[in-house]
């Protein structure tokens, strides 16, 4: 027997907003918008338990200490709205829900959330029946708009999968005119998904109406291009070319009842477009040579890079590879890019979109793609100079960087500030013991012109990067050469990538903000490898073979790394172990060293042999004492004290009102850990309670993402 609409209290989410209570219609005696969202976020909370504190802050950002007031009168309608379906908002003093074995959500079920999770497939899309929230207007509050914007994308995410699987169902056991149906409705409830058009096309092809396939191919060129500006895909197009396979649809993922494994995603778009009427065959093969420069600078920096049919570039980050930051990456990338010459005679616009993703199966295709169409529509919506950042990028981005809010064409976007990134922080807790070990080492190197390796180890956010930052000043200040290099993660596939990023990052300090074309910089990097190797004694031709290997490396072959020559890894080490005058020391640190490739790790392997005859202290990172590394003496890089969790807290909570209680709530939360507590005190509202700290105390840092999502913005912790 069905679930579906037995509960006396049923919420309308998709579609546009409705109510019923008892089988009566109530939604028009909800006057104003607010109490609608309100009940819309408390629909889809689940198993959550909002704060008070945290939905007044996210419906009311701006109420000047009202919003309290506010939600208490919202709650007030609400409950006067439910009560003949009987006592399903369940508040506390600081907390609000709802109880969901008297109300059933459309979304939820659609969702297949909870209890619908066995309900088949034909059953939850009924429920399908257009956008959430569709005909509410949006209000004011980054906060909720990323609220909705992240749900929503989660919606069409999972819609897509589940219209997939439905109507491979139906083709497989010989319900062609059902699946054609399906297919139709898709495509009108979804216009603006391209795997929608796809499957239709698809369909249709099949079954022998290739006329009818042109004619729906024509339809999804038209809807891309009003939608996204830009045009199908290479797989929608390849769809109908000659020689094209049949019965080409996707398998349906082993999972194709349960929940789908996900993870971050970030895609940063890149559209360059004609400055001017277009007439200049000059000035459109210059256009043609920036695409091609961008391809193969972005190709060189981590990402899946993918060139669409409109001239727009997409880098992907979090898939099909996976990042614990996809949204930091592509905002790296984003803010080097903006470090280069404008092109001439064009406008490179850039946009970022991120959020949770489907990274299973076929499924992940259309996640990515949708994910990929929001960042391409920034990109054109920005002007000459600017990257636009959606929402739920914008929160994960905030920590490490300024950006404005601004609106494009209705759209609430914001704008990346690479000139103005958030300015790091030098001052360390707790950390001097460490600090007086690491500068005893350093006097026994100096010393005695002997050599040491020294490894740091510990969790993600216990302060190794911070530790080793403020030692690489004092050593710097001591006259000392410093070089640091840092594994990425969504490099670590590449050889010696993060010599690569070292010597990318050495060019564009030394030649300045935008004083550099992007055609030049290979030839730069070139003549700065040939610069450091005359001084490290080094002939142009072993020189040119470490550009060579850096910037063009050998294809991997059977999964692993393209392993450098033996010469190019002799050469790298005298590269990186030159210093500007004899006898001077020399500190040489590797950060993040458990992305590393197998190449860098052969090359620290390396260096750790030959630092012990040369004043040199080689200090590596990572967050565990890898098997892979050499053998060398280890400093565990402990939680910090609950006396410098308090300091810590104390200097981090500056300007906020925080009471004494709650700051010893964060301090015992974070758990000796610098990055949980700063994320803690960063997110926790100025007006809240210690109802607010189960919400934000549950971020860890090791759990990827999380340590750097914004509490406003649920678009990784929707459930």
């Amino acid at each position: 027997m069905s679930q579906i609409q037995t509960k006396p209290i049923v919420i309308q989410l998709l579609g546009g907003f409705s109510i019923r209570v008892c089988g009566v219609d109530r939604t028009d005696e909800i006057g104003y918008c607010k109490p609608k969202h309100l009940l819309a976020v408390l629909a889809l909370a689940h198993e959550r338990v909002w704060s008070r504190a945290a939905l007044s802050e996210m419906l009311w950002p701006q109420g000047n200490g009202d919003g309290r007031a506010n939600l208490r009168q919202a709650l007030c309608v609400l409950r006067r709205l439910l009560a003949a379906g009987g006592p399903a908002l369940v508040t506390t003093s600081g907390a609000v829900a709802l109880d969901f074995r008297l109300v059933e959500v459309d979304a939820m079920v659609l969702l297949g959330m909870g209890e619908y999770a066995d309900l088949p497939l034909k059953e939850r899309l009924v429920f399908d029946r257009g956008e959430l929230l569709e005909h509410l207007p949006a209000v004011a509050g980054t906060g909720l708009n990323a609220w909705r914007v992240s749900w929503q994308s989660r919606l069409a995410q999972e819609v897509s999968r589940c219209r997939q699987q439905y109507i491979h169902s139906l083709t497989r056991r010989g319900a062609v005119d059902e699946a054609l149906a399906g297919a139709r409705k898709w495509v009108s409830l979804h216009p603006g998904d391209e795997l929608a058009h796809r499957s239709l096309i698809r369909l249709l092809r099949d079954v022998g109406s290739r006329e009818a396939a042109l004619r729906a191919y024509e339809h999804c060129a038209a809807v891309m291009g009003e939608y996204y500006e830009t045009e199908p895909s290479a797989e929608t197009r390849a769809l109908l070319q000659a020689g094209a396979p049949l019965r080409d649809a996707p398998a349906t993922p082993a999972n194709a009842q349960g929940s789908w494994t996900s993870g971050p995603v970030a895609i940063l778009a890149l559209a360059v477009s004609q400055d001017g009427d277009g007439q200049n065959r000059c000035a459109v093969d210059r256009l043609q040579n920036t695409r091609e420069h961008l391809l193969q600078w972005v190709s060189n920096r981590g990402g899946l890079v993918s060139a669409g049919a409109d001239g727009s570039i997409s880098v992907t980050f979090g898939y099909p590879e996976p990042c614990e930051s996809p949204a930091d990456a592509a905002a790296r990338l984003a803010c080097d890019l903006r470090r280069f010459t404008p092109p001439r005679d064009a406008i490179l616009g850039m946009g970022i979109h991120a959020d949770l993703a489907a990274l299973d199966g076929d499924s992940a295709d259309g996640a990515i793609m949708l994910i990929g169409q929001r960042a391409i529509r920034l990109a054109y919506l920005a002007g000459v100079g600017e990257t636009l950042v959606s929402d739920t990028a914008s929160a994960q981005l905030q920590d490490k960087y300024v950006i404005s809010p601004d609106e494009r064409y209705g759209l609430r976007v914001g704008v990346l500030d690479c000139a103005a990134e958030a300015p790091p922080v030098h001052r360390m807790f707790g950390r001097a013991a460490e600090f007086d070990i690491l500068v005893r080492r350093w006097s026994e190197i100096t010393t005695s012109g002997r050599g040491r390796t020294l490894l740091l180890h510990g969790e993600r956010g216990v302060g190794k990067t911070l530790l080793m930052t403020v030692f690489s000043e004092y050593a710097r200040r001591a006259g000392a050469a410093v070089r640091v290099l840092d594994c990425r993660q969504e490099n670590r596939q590449r050889p010696l990538h993060a010599i690569y990023d070292y010597l990318v990052r050495h060019v564009l300090d030394g030649a300045g903000i935008a004083t550099l074309d992007l055609s030049d910089a290979d030839k730069e990097v070139a003549r700065l490898v040939e610069s450091l190797g005359y001084r490290a004694g080094l002939d142009r031709h072993t020189s040119a073979s470490i550009h060579q290997q850096l910037l063009r490396p050998a294809a991997p072959r059977h999964g692993d790394d393209a392993a450098p020559t033996e010469g190019v890894l002799h050469a790298v080490t005298s590269l990186l172990l030159q210093r500007e005058r004899s006898g001077q020391p020399l500190l040489l640190i590797v950060d993040n060293v458990q992305w590393a490739d197998r190449a860098t790790l052969e090359l620290i392997a390396r260096l750790a042999r030959l630092v012990e005859s040369a004043p040199v202290m080689f200090m590596l990172a990572a967050r565990t004492a890898q098997a892979d590394l050499p053998v060398v003496p280890a400093l565990h890089v402990e939680p910090l004290s609950s006396a410098a969790m308090v300091e810590l807290v104390n200097a981090r909570a500056r300007g906020k009102r925080l009471a004494p209680k709650i700051r010893r709530h964060i301090v015992e939360g974070a758990c000796g850990i610098p990055l949980r507590a700063e994320q803690m005190v960063r997110d926790f509202p100025l007006d809240g309670n210690e109802a607010d700290l189960a919400l934000i105390g549950a971020c860890d840092p090791a759990e990827g993402s999380a340590g750097h999502r914004s509490r406003a913005v649920p678009s990784l912790n929707l459930d």
